[in-house]
């Protein structure tokens, strides 16, 4: 299963446990570990929604104070795209 990954960049280090555990179950993660902002990465962040078929959203204080996320998690939602949470 395709799935992307939305998070806090404060969070990386449980955001990646997570990550390794989807892909020992043989799930094709994607998650914005290298990209840098600008039009480029935000294109690549919206491309990558449309190809998941699941979008995790890692449930933080700092995710939900983060306007990319909010975006990111907007953006799926307005595609349909299944939205699994995870605390």
């Amino acid at each position: 299963m395709k799935i992307f990954v939305s998070y806090a960049s404060k969070d990386r280090d449980h955001v990646l446990k997570l990550v390794e555990d989807l892909r020992d179950l043989d799930h094709e993660v994607w998650f914005d570990q290298e990209l840098k902002g600008g039009q480029q990465w935000w294109e690549q962040i919206l491309q990558q929604i449309r190809d998941c078929e699941l979008f995790v959203f890692a449930l933080t204080q700092q995710s939900l104070d983060s306007k990319p996320c909010e975006l990111e998690y907007h953006y799926a939602h307005h595609l349909s795209k299944r939205i699994l949470p995870v605390l």
